[in-house]
């Protein structure tokens, strides 16, 4: 694993982390404004955690592809 990779799984576990807290952000209000917000701030780490998910995937598949070469 090369230091990209570690640097991936660790925003990738941060971002997990943003979400989840987004989530329960979400659930605790019931004002039109605020809900607003918490879809959007929800939204924006779902997707986030989504692109450095996709992100670390094919670095990973990367170099298992660059092994078999080898």
């Amino acid at each position: 694993m090369d230091a990209m990779q570690e640097f991936l799984r660790r925003e990738a576990r941060r971002a997990l982390e943003a979400w989840r807290a987004a989530e329960q952000f979400s659930d605790e209000f019931s004002s039109p404004q605020w809900m607003e917000f918490a879809i959007y701030r929800r939204e924006a780490a779902k997707r986030r955690y989504l692109s450095i998910w996709r992100m670390l995937k094919r670095r990973e598949a990367q170099e298992t592809h660059e092994q078999t070469l080898l």
